[in-house]
């Protein structure tokens, strides 16, 4: 907000040159476009807010174009570099036998943590927040065997995420003496687990150890996850057949997982309205039609989405009946 409001005042400009700040972020102060875009969100939800509140108008943000993120190969380990780490996470070899006064058979016990917790995403493909949630009881154990675990993932939505034999099974004797309303990978008995950040710089010290010259994270094991199934021949896009894909790695969209975090999407609707938004900033379109497009991203932007679905409908029926207007309106 700062940064905004020192512009606006050292160039004298109006709240809709929202576009002009983002260039003058990347040309002038060298600032990278995913910083910008990140900064520009946050501009977003305070005007959000505003509107909500009756502090403002309406959302500068919204119409404005944000800078495109560089497109990024997915980074994701090979099956040597797999198995390079998981040596390196059963190797007691290079633990001290005392630090801070913790005895050597407590760190090997950390150090078992960490190879069951790496082991556990990698076999599980559970983002790392998920997977330091889970509890003993959300494991479902057959005959001492692990055979699924259940997670609840974003937006609050409950999944089965399945576990392969092997690793089922030495995952299953861990467990078979932990109480049931501990958290898997607690840090002791009836503690919490260790936190996301700790976990990061342990992976890194076990990534240097194995000789992986890659920035691997937790989240990276997560792509291993997905490039073992496709190896293995699943097909990782929003079908039936792809079941396991979808329950494992919760994407509401799985062809997310084949481009990776960064990569582009959109539906036709999403297309078409970028294209009618395009054309007003250039001065065309029917000017019923930009009043009405207008409105309808102020309800979008206050979360009515009901009435900017009604608007949007009607923006569109102001144009030709063409066929991408046809699809888009067929998938509002």
């Amino acid at each position: 907000m700062g940064i905004w409001g020192r512009w606006l005042e050292a160039v004298r400009k109006g709240l809709e040159h929202v576009e002009q700040f983002a260039a003058w972020q990347i040309r002038e102060r060298g600032v990278k476009p995913y910083i910008v875009s990140r900064r520009l969100s946050c501009l977003s939800s305070f005007y959000k807010w505003a509107l909500k509140n009756n502090l403002a108008e309406s959302d500068p943000i919204y119409l404005a174009d944000k800078p495109k993120r560089p497109q990024r190969i997915p980074v994701w380990l090979e099956k040597e570099e797999q198995a390079a780490l998981q040596k390196a996470a059963r190797s007691v070899e290079d633990l001290p036998e005392n630090i801070f006064g913790r005895t050597r058979e407590h760190i090997k016990g950390v150090r078992r943590r960490y190879d069951f917790l790496f082991g556990f995403i990698l076999n599980s493909g559970l983002r790392i927040s998920e997977a330091l949630r889970v509890k003993v009881h959300d494991v479902r154990l057959t005959d001492g065997v692990a055979r699924s675990v259940r997670v609840i993932g974003k937006g609050n939505k409950e999944r089965l995420v399945p576990l392969p034999e092997s690793f089922g099974q030495v995952f299953g004797y861990w467990l078979s003496d932990k109480p049931k309303e501990d958290f898997v990978f607690a840090k002791e008995e009836g503690g919490k687990a260790p936190g996301a950040h700790a976990v990061r710089a342990y992976l890194r010290r076990l990534i240097g150890r194995a000789g992986i010259d890659k920035k691997v994270t937790p989240h990276k094991l997560r792509h291993t996850y997905a490039t073992r199934l496709l190896e293995a021949g699943a097909e990782l896009v929003d079908n039936p057949g792809s079941a396991r894909a979808r329950g494992s790695l919760d994407h509401a969209d799985l062809h997310a997982c084949e481009r990776g975090p960064d990569g582009g999407g959109g539906g036709e609707t999403v297309k078409l309205l970028s294209f009618i938004s395009n054309n007003f900033k250039r001065g065309k379109g029917p000017m019923d039609a930009k009043e009405l497009f207008q409105q309808a991203r102020e309800a979008h932007s206050v979360e009515d989405l009901e009435k900017a679905g009604q608007l949007y409908e009607q923006v569109i029926s102001h144009y030709p009946a063409s066929e991408e207007a046809q699809l888009s309106r067929a998938h509002l």
